[in-house]
């Protein structure tokens, strides 16, 4: 593998690893990804309307999570047929 192709894979990596603040940038509508509270709490949620949808249910927005950074989720895995 060359030198050029392990840099991009690297910056690929180093992409889908990143935390980014709220205050920063918010995920394009639509977007699944990782998300992290004031708390300490992390989540899978979908970025929809401006507002963070978890996955496992809405009485997860009801106990006060305030998302303050997210991250893009990594591609999922490149399986080969068995």
């Amino acid at each position: 593998m060359s030198t050029e192709k392990c840099k991009c894979n690297l910056c690929d990596m180093i992409k889908h690893t990143t935390w980014i603040d709220v205050n920063s940038r918010l995920p394009n509508e639509g977007e699944d990804c990782l998300i992290y509270s004031q708390d300490g709490l992390y989540a899978l949620a979908t970025y929809l309307n401006k507002k963070w949808l978890p996955f496992f249910g809405p009485e997860f927005i009801k106990i006060n999570f305030r998302v303050v950074a997210w991250m893009i989720l990594p591609p999922p895995p490149n399986m080969m047929d068995g």
